[in-house]
C-alpha cells in the first residue's frame, strides 16, 4: 500500500528547495547583469563610433558639452545643446543612450531632472566635459582617456593629478560592482576603479584617465 508523506518528509523537501534557491537565484541575478553589463558595451561602442565620426565631420573636434547646464535651458530653443543631441544623427537611435541596468527614462544635468519626448528612453550615460570641443590630435593617449561612461548625469570630470579640483563621478557599481566606458580611439571596456571627489585624479602613466594633456 502507497503511503504519502508525512509532514518531516514534506518540510525536508521544502528547506532543500529553499537553500537551492538561495543558492542560485544570486548566479542567475549576476548571469542576468552581465548581459545587461554586455548589451550597455555595445551601446558605448557605438557612441564611441559616433564620437569619432562627429570628429572626421568637423576637423577631428569632439562634440560640445553643455556641461552643468539644466535640460529647462538646453532644450529651450537657441539653448546649448548636448553631446548625444550632436550624436544622434549618427546612430538614429535614442535607445543607444540608454543603460539596460538603468530604470531612468529622465535627462539629468545640473542638478535638475526632465523628460524629454524626443529622448524618450532617456541617457543613461554621462560624457567627459574635458574632452568638450577638443581635437583627437590633441589627445595624448587615446587608448587611456575615457569619453562617455556609465552615469547618472549628461557629464562627468575626473580630476587630474595637478588641479585644484574635486572629480565629478559617475555609476562606479552599475554592473557588476564596475562600470563600463568608451576611450577616445572608440574602444570599450569595464572598470572597477573608484575615484571619490577628494581623491586625487590618476598620475601621468595610469590608466584610464580623463584629461587629453594625460
Amino acid at each position: 500500500m502507497r503511503r504519502g508523506f508525512t509532514l518531516i518528509e514534506l518540510l525536508v523537501v521544502i528547506a532543500i528547495i529553499a537553500i537551492l534557491a538561495a543558492i542560485l537565484f544570486p548566479v542567475f541575478s549576476r548571469a542576468r547583469e552581465r548581459a545587461r553589463q554586455t548589451s550597455c558595451l555595445s551601446n558605448l561602442r557605438q557612441i564611441g563610433l559616433a564620437l569619432n565620426m562627429y570628429a572626421q565631420d568637423h576637423n577631428e573636434m569632439l562634440p560640445p558639452s553643455a556641461g552643468y547646464v539644466t535640460p529647462s535651458e538646453a532644450f529651450a530653443e537657441g539653448g546649448p545643446n548636448y553631446w548625444f543631441e550632436a550624436l544622434y544623427p549618427y546612430v538614429r537611435n535614442t535607445q543607444i543612450f540608454s543603460c539596460p541596468s538603468d530604470a531612468r527614462t529622465e535627462i539629468r544635468s545640473g542638478g535638475e531632472s526632465e523628460f524629454s519626448p524626443d529622448w524618450p528612453a532617456g541617457v543613461n550615460y554621462s560624457y567627459n566635459v574635458r574632452a568638450s570641443a577638443v581635437s583627437i590630435g590633441q589627445i595624448n593617449r587615446p587608448s587611456a582617456m575615457l569619453l562617455a561612461v556609465d552615469g547618472r548625469d549628461n557629464y562627468f570630470r575626473l580630476r587630474r593629478y595637478d588641479e585644484d579640483t574635486t572629480n565629478y563621478a559617475w555609476a562606479f557599481d552599475r554592473h557588476n560592482e564596475g562600470w563600463n566606458a568608451v576611450m577616445a580611439d572608440g574602444s570599450a571596456h569595464w572598470f572597477n576603479l573608484r575615484w571619490d571627489a577628494e581623491d586625487l585624479g590618476p598620475a601621468d602613466g595610469d590608466t584610464p584617465v580623463g584629461h587629453p594633456a594625460q
